[in-house]
């Protein structure tokens, strides 16, 4: 799946994730590109060289149950990211809601 990890400044981790930047990134990145899933973090892990550690958040996934950051989904090609609630992400488990 295409996921985004993201540790913003705390203007932008404060900001509504809603049609106008999911429009944004549509407008800049082939639709290949746009993130399905964006995660919220407080910051990264690195590793001596500065890279950022994702095998820990790919094991992870998206259950939001299983993690306490702020998970965001964008469901269709129309609409914007909204909170990835654990009834939506039931419904994706069992294909009742297709992503974009």
């Amino acid at each position: 799946s295409r996921c985004v990890n993201a540790a913003p400044r705390r203007a932008v981790r404060n900001a509504r994730l809603g049609d106008p930047w999911a429009d944004a990134r549509r407008k800049r990145l082939p639709a290949y590109a746009v993130a399905l899933f964006l995660r919220i973090v407080q910051e990264h892990e690195t590793t001596a060289t500065f890279k950022i550690r994702k095998d820990e958040l790919k094991r992870q996934g998206f259950d939001p149950g299983a993690i306490g950051d702020p998970l965001w989904v964008l469901l269709d090609g129309d609409g914007g990211y909204q909170p990835l609630t654990a009834d939506i992400f039931a419904r994706i488990g069992c294909a009742e809601l297709r992503l974009a």
